[in-house]
């Protein structure tokens, strides 16, 4: 994700914009940003009196919660050469939740888990 312009910035946009009553797209182009930025912070001044960038959202939940990592823990232990898919495969026989390769994947590597395999 993108980090933020600094509180800074946003109050020199808004100091501009009262002070000089130039248009928003003239203070867009002056401080090279977007338009719909300028809109946005000018709205944020309006409904909270400040500049602070909202909180950030949160995302998606993780399709595996943290309280099922056990399961994984116990899959890989019981069988550690399964593939990603496989071990995909073994967690939708166990829990009923359907998850790709990829989660699989991202959640072992998360872990700490490898695969390994057989020789």
């Amino acid at each position: 994700m993108a980090k933020g312009y600094s509180v800074d910035l946003r109050a020199r946009v808004i100091a501009v914009l009262e002070r000089d009553e130039i248009t928003d797209e003239a203070a867009a182009e002056l401080f090279q940003i977007g338009e719909a930025t300028v809109h946005r912070w000018k709205r944020l001044k309006r409904e909270t009196g400040g500049l602070e960038p909202r909180p950030y959202g949160g995302g998606y939940p993780p399709r595996i919660p943290p309280e099922k990592t056990g399961i994984l823990r116990q899959m890989v232990a019981e069988q550690p050469d399964l593939t990603d898919q496989e071990a995909a495969w073994e967690y939708h026989r166990r829990t009923g939740t359907s998850v790709s390769k990829a989660t699989m994947g991202r959640t072992l590597r998360k872990l700490g888990l490898t695969r390994k395999k057989r020789p």
